[in-house]
């Protein structure tokens, strides 16, 4: 038995052998009977030059890729947020869209400013915030610059022109003057406590007063668009019919509301019509649940109505925001409208 299995073994063994020969075997005609071997193998340096260029040719692409390719940067969520807030507490920016034309090398962005250092709700004063911009360094950006254009009360856009292809990264540093009366101290303090509250006021003090954002290609909220017809009062319009169309659309939904409130009254009142109805032929704890019901059925008349009211002056209040963006769209064709602040350039680059 033993010398059966060692035979079996031998003839693996040997089918093995037969199959590397023959892949030897097919492998060895390949070179020895296709034309373009035969060829090279007559031809030494031509061999030769072939071998050293397929060498060549990766690592001249690894060179290429590096001279030409904006250097690789990674961004922190909180670096690409596009809401951010003044760590001295004067209020918030947010950056609502950010468009890049490729074909102009132009960048428009649409900001929208909140005022926390006001009791009502306001946008922060465009003559308060200062603006700079930083680009990436190594990248030719002299012919860079940067306009902010104040539209609203809340809204500024801001366009960057002539900004190459490569431009890598760029900041758009925003610093907010604005004083807060909270800031501001009249009390005449007692030197002992000046002391120990040196160090807090100097934290205080520390607090920043401007907020970064940061306009790059990782961003999957920066879109590519064609820009044309680049104008404050185009920009105007724009926010202007934007804002409009939805205040309008509001109107539509409040009074679709009061409809719908107005049609479940008139059911919840046929309802307390019928429990009044089959009321008069009930007695002790059949009664109290009637009465009951129709309690409840009042209350909820009673809420809906003030929604009803609530609505109705809210629409009031729509109406009269929307005969204001109705003037303000006229003055803007008419050329009388005015702004509320100058447009800035910043011309200057800082890398």
């Amino acid at each position: 038995m033993t010398n059966d299995f060692n035979q079996y073994d031998d003839l693996g063994d040997l089918e093995q052998k037969s199959r590397a020969e023959l892949l030897l075997e097919r492998l060895g005609k390949f070179f020895t009977q296709n034309r373009l071997v035969r060829y090279l193998s007559r031809k030494v340096l031509l061999r030769k030059a072939l071998i050293f260029y397929a060498l060549l040719l990766p690592i001249i692409c690894l060179i290429l890729g590096g001279i030409y390719s904006p250097a690789r940067e990674t961004f922190s969520k909180e670096q690409l947020a596009s809401k951010q807030e003044f760590e001295n507490s004067t209020g918030e920016i947010e950056l609502i869209s950010q468009t890049y034309s490729k074909d102009n090398g132009m960048m428009v962005f649409e900001f929208e400013t909140s005022d926390s250092t006001s009791a009502i709700k306001k946008g922060i004063n465009a003559n308060n915030l200062e603006w700079k911009l930083f680009t990436s360094p190594g990248v030719d950006t002299k012919n860079t610059q940067m306009e902010v254009i104040p539209l609203t009360d809340n809204k500024i856009d801001v366009i960057v022109k002539n900004v190459p292809k490569n431009y890598g990264v760029l900041l758009v540093r925003i610093t907010n003057k604005t004083v807060s009366g909270s800031d501001v101290n009249v009390d005449i303090q007692d030197y002992e406590d000046y002391k120990a509250t040196q160090k807090e006021q100097k934290q205080e003090k520390e607090k920043s007063d401007y907020v970064d954002f940061y306009i790059t290609h990782q961003n999957g909220k920066l879109k590519y668009s064609r820009l044309d017809n680049i104008s404050r009062e185009n920009f105007a319009l724009q926010a202007f019919n934007e804002e409009l169309d939805f205040q309008k659309e509001q109107v539509k939904k409040l009074e679709t509301a009061i409809e719908n409130l107005s049609k479940s009254i008139e059911e919840d009142q046929s309802t307390i019509e019928q429990l009044e109805r089959e009321g008069q032929y009930l007695v002790g704890s059949k009664l109290n649940e009637n009465q009951q019901n129709i309690s409840g059925m009042q209350r909820e008349i009673e809420v809906k109505e003030s929604k009803i009211d609530k609505a109705r002056d809210n629409i009031n209040t729509l109406n009269s925001v929307i005969e204001q963006l109705e003037s303000n769209i006229k003055q803007i064709k008419d050329g009388t409208y005015q702004f509320n602040a100058p447009v800035q350039s910043i011309k200057k680059v800082i890398e």
